[in-house]
């Protein structure tokens, strides 16, 4: 973690010699550390100037941007990316992501479903079945969102029992979901499994719970 130990050797190496790829590509990942997203691009550029199929420095290029917030140009270097690495799980997250922040929610959708297909660690998928139903929500597809959601709240049993922030999210959502078609009992199991989260949100499940407790006794 001492980055600017890092640049500083990676720098001699490209003394000794200025068309190592993998210098440039990895000086650049040490800029982004540093939220020098200017040096990074530098280094990205002359790491793909030199190998136009380092996925790496395209990826690196796609992440630069995006710290900038000019997410066309993260989407033109994630969409290289991918191309060059099209089994690539992360590759397929970022660029589904900067799809989401550019509004094409229905690409976005395609993308995390593809990085789902290609995730290998089940406690990570909480994540990317999160992100698919904040999606589908937005697209008016709640059928898919509640699916997503319930997904999500799956991957704690999967992972004996991790909690994390998009299953304690998904829990509360199901939650208000079933509460509001008057399926008390599936809303208030929901509900008293929020143990995570903001203090706001633990007391709106607290709420939920409470209130079904009474409409089911």
């Amino acid at each position: 973690q001492e980055h600017e130990k890092s640049i500083m050797y990676f720098r001699r190496a490209l003394t000794l010699n200025k068309n190592c790829t993998n210098a440039w590509t990895l000086m650049g990942h040490e800029f982004v550390e540093l939220r020098n997203s200017h040096a990074a691009i530098e280094c990205y550029r002359r790491a793909v100037d030199m190998n136009t199929k380092d996925f790496k420095a395209w990826y690196g290029l796609g992440q630069a941007y995006e710290v900038l917030d000019m997410h066309l140009y993260s989407l033109y270097y994630f969409q290289k990316a991918c191309t060059l690495k099209p089994l690539d799980k992360r590759m397929w997250q970022a660029l589904a992501s900067c799809y989401a922040k550019v509004g094409n929610r229905q690409e976005a959708i395609k993308c995390y479903e593809r990085a789902l297909q290609l995730s290998v660690n089940v406690d990570q998928n909480s994540v990317l079945f999160y992100r698919l139903a904040e999606l589908c929500e937005q697209v008016h597809d709640i059928v898919n969102c509640r699916k997503f959601m319930i997904q999500c709240v799956d991957v704690e049993d999967a992972t004996e029992g991790i909690v994390t922030d998009e299953t304690a999210k998904a829990r509360l959502w199901l939650a208000k979901y079933e509460a509001k078609r008057k399926n008390y009992e599936q809303a208030y199991n929901y509900a008293v499994g929020v143990s995570h989260g903001t203090s706001q949100e633990i007391e709106e499940a607290r709420s939920i719970a409470r209130e079904c407790r009474q409409r089911i006794q």
